[in-house]
Formats: structure tokens, sequence, C-alpha cells
């Protein structure tokens, strides 16, 4: 009747192909993200005496290069920069805290700038933070971080048993 209607089947043939290299083209992608997010090492951080860190459950034991701020009730230090004291009127804390954050990303930049083979600008910032200090204090420094291009942060905590 209508020989067009009428479908022909296909045998399916006795031997599959497979095709390589799309297949190692996915496992060299995965390869190298996994290389990529791999951390060797636990981080190294000694705190100031008497600031005492939160406790936490879990634990991100990556090995981390970053700036490291430290943060008590008293005061914020950014690597071993001169402590900026914390009972400033808010305004000029603000303006001091994004001072110091601009010059730690020029000195970084300039870092960067003088062995690009070598040295990369980062974005990533480290909060050693007393666990008494308030949340507001915690988001201003974050916040000056971030308009000063530290967009990845992490906070150190201290493992629970």
């Amino acid at each position: 009747m209508y020989s067009f209607l009428k479908k022909r089947r296909h045998r399916p043939s006795s031997e599959m192909e497979l095709n390589i290299t799309s297949m190692a083209d996915i496992f060299t992608i995965l390869l190298v993200f996994l290389l990529k997010s791999y951390a060797s090492s636990a981080i190294q951080i000694t705190p100031t005496a008497g600031l005492k860190l939160p406790a936490t459950t879990s634990v991100d034991s990556g090995h981390i290069e970053a700036l490291k701020v430290e943060l008590s009730s008293t005061h914020v230090t950014l690597e071993d920069q001169e402590p900026l004291p914390t009972n400033l009127k808010y305004d000029v804390l603000v303006k001091k805290l994004n001072s110091m954050m601009s010059a730690a990303r020029k000195q970084q930049m300039a870092h960067a700038k003088a062995d690009p083979k070598d040295v990369k600008a980062d974005s990533r910032i480290i909060l050693v933070s007393d666990q008494s200090v308030p949340y507001k204090m915690v988001r201003t420094v974050l916040n000056s971080a971030a308009t000063q291009g530290f967009t990845d942060f992490k906070l150190a905590v201290v493992e629970k048993n």
C-alpha cells in the first residue's frame, strides 16, 4: 500500500564502537579539576596571645596562601602591620581599615608585577577573629576587604574534639 509509511528495521551490529577520544578529554578535565582543588597541607596560623578562636565540628584542612587579618575586641591587624585600634569612631575606623587594605593590595600587585611568572595577585583573605568580637565588626572588616579586591575569604576556627 503506502511503502513510505513502512519503516525499515535496522539490525544493530553485533560489535559496538566506543569513542575513546571524548572519554579521554573528560578524564583529562576531571584530572585537572581534582589536581587544582587538591590541598596538600593544613593551614598554619599563630594567633596573638589572648585571642580565643571560635570552635567548629567541620574543618577544611586545605593549604591557603592568603592575606591574614587578625581581629580582636581591641584591634585589627593585617599581616605584620601596626595594629589598628577598634575603639575609634566608626567612620574613622572604616577609612583607616580601607587604607590598610588598599596598601596591602598595592603591595601584592607590585610583587605580582615584579615577578609575573611566580607571583600572582590573590583575592584570598583569612580572618582570624576572637569569638567575642561582634558580628558588626567582622562585617566591617570583610566589607573593607571586599572593596579592595579581597573577595575570597576563610574564617579561622578551632576544631572541636
